[in-house]
Formats: C-alpha cells, sequence, structure tokens
C-alpha cells in the first residue's frame, strides 16, 4: 500500500514540475518573441566617437551599436560599390576580347 501511495506522489509532483517548466518556457519564449520585435534600426550613420556614444549609452551596448554599424558598412559596402566594380571590370575584359575577336575576324 506505501508502494502506491508513493508513487501517487512521485507521479503528482513529476506533473506539478512540468506544469511549472512548461510556463516557464511560455514566459521565455514570450520574452523571446517581444526581443524579436524590438529591432535596432540605423538610419543614418552619424560620424560620433565612442566618448560621446558613452555618454548616451551604458558600456555594454557601446560594442554591440559598433558592431551593428560595422555589419551595415559591409552589407552596404559589399552590396553596392564592389559588385558595381566588379561587373564593371567583367564588362570591359568582354569588350577588349569582343574588340579582339572582330579584329582577327576582319583581318
Amino acid at each position: 500500500m506505501s508502494f502506491l501511495l508513493q508513487r501517487k506522489k512521485i507521479i503528482k509532483w513529476c506533473f506539478v514540475f512540468y506544469s511549472v517548466l512548461s510556463l516557464l518556457m511560455k514566459s521565455f519564449n514570450y520574452q523571446a518573441n517581444i526581443f524579436k520585435k524590438k529591432k535596432i534600426k540605423i538610419k543614418k550613420i552619424k560620424k560620433t566617437s565612442t566618448r560621446k556614444l558613452a555618454n548616451v549609452y551604458p558600456i555594454p551596448l557601446i560594442p554591440y551599436i559598433q558592431f551593428l554599424i560595422g555589419n551595415e558598412l559591409a552589407k552596404y559596402i559589399t552590396k553596392n560599390k564592389h559588385t558595381k566594380q566588379f561587373q564593371a571590370k567583367k564588362e570591359k575584359i568582354h569588350v577588349k576580347l569582343l574588340n579582339k575577336s572582330m579584329k582577327e575576324e576582319d583581318s
């Protein structure tokens, strides 16, 4: 008889533990979703020193903001300037090859 009582208690406590754990997980998930919705958007990149940033933002945010600005700059440079230069070089080479082939055909 005592074994059955112990078993019931164990099952009851497991259920309580599981329900509390699931509630905690739901709350963490909710907080994570709130964090995902609030993204830091950088409209214009201004030239500011880290001292000015330190006066405005708490210290742990400074490297994170610099990291974000660096990522935005890298994306901008790779999307716009680098690809355009690369395409221009490709087109120049292509035009040179076409000119050479045209000259060879003419002669």
